[in-house]
Parts: C-alpha cells; structure tokens; sequence
C-alpha cells in the first residue's frame, strides 16, 4: 500500500513506476513501463513509451504522433492544434478563451481571477495562499515550507531539496541502492 514515506534521492535520481529509484541523468526520461530510456532535450516520448526526437516548436498529438506547432499554440482536446497567444488558456471543452497571466480555470471550464498567492481548492474556488502553503487532499490549505511536502494522506511531512515522496515505502535493501546511498529510509 502506499504509505508517502519520504526517501533521500539525488538530483539526478527519479521514482519509476513502482517507487522505487533509479539513477537518471538530466536528459534521460521514464517511459510507460517505468524505465529509463535516455533523451535529448529535444526528444519526447509518444504514447506507447518509446521516444521519438522533437523540436523545441512540435508537440505530440493525442495518438502519440508529432505535430509541428509555434510556441503560441496548443492542442485541443481531439489533438488538433489551435492557434493561442500566451495569455490564452483551453477550457474543458477544448475551446481557447483568452486569460491573464493572473487568472486560471475552475473545475467547471470557466475562468476565475487570481493572483499569484491564490490556489483553486478541490471544489475549484479559489483560496488565497502563500507561496509557503500548499492544498491538502482534502482541498484545505495548509502552510508548508519550501522543503516539505504532502504525503500520500494529506498531510505535510518536512523534506529536502534532494528528498522525495516514494509510493512504496522503504527503499529495497539492495547493494546498488545502498552504494549510491539510496539502501534505507531515513531514521
């Protein structure tokens, strides 16, 4: 089950699939499966995991394919791409209605204003919140550090930079976790 323990990761470490950590560098990336397949930056996966190159200017459709887009635009809904300008955003429908920087989606599509310290609660109102407080699962705004983070229940459990949640608990006791430093969970 998972419990939101938090493990010591290394920057250039990531969770796969099961919890557990493998080394990554920056340009590599998890595929579907959980395993590491290494990129370029300009690279991207498609839908079945596997990794197709890619310009800064495309992006994948729905069906995992690439299609060319400027840096203004964005994919509806069915994958089809829709010119945006910046402060534009896709509601639900896949339609673009036009936002300022300061406002978001609720849950229903619609825009509502918000400034940066605001956050839109489970039921898609709007809370203010600090730059040090994070939502809750169940919707509340509790107040966090820069170095904590939500567990798996909701609530906020301190980490470092370097720190992360896994989905499994403790760290298998292996010898190439352990030599990386990555063999137990922290006391």
């Amino acid at each position: 089950m998972p419990t939101g323990n938090i493990q010591p990761r290394r920057r250039e470490a990531v969770l796969n699939l099961s919890g557990h950590i493998q080394p990554r560098r920056r340009e590599a990336v998890l595929n579907l499966s959980g395993r590491i397949q290494p990129r370029r930056r300009e690279a991207v996966l498609n839908l079945s995991g596997r990794i197709q190159p890619r310009r800064r200017e495309a992006v994948l459709n729905l069906s995992g394919r690439i299609q060319p887009r400027r840096r203004e635009a964005v994919l509806n809904l069915s994958g089809r791409i829709q010119p945006r300008r910046r402060e534009a955003v896709l509601n639900l429908s896949g339609r673009i209605q036009p936002r300022r920087r300061e406002a978001v989606l609720n849950l229903s599509g619609r825009i509502q204003p918000r400034r940066r310290e605001a956050v839109l609660n489970l039921s898609g109102r709007i809370q203010p919140r600090r730059r040090e407080a994070v939502l809750n699962l169940s919707g509340r705004i509790q107040p966090r550090r820069r170095e904590a983070v939500l567990n798996l229940s909701g609530r906020i459990q301190p980490r470092r930079h370097e720190a992360v949640l896994n989905l499994s608990g403790p760290y298998p006791a292996s010898p190439a976790f352990e030599a990386r430093g990555l063999g137990r969970s922290p006391s």
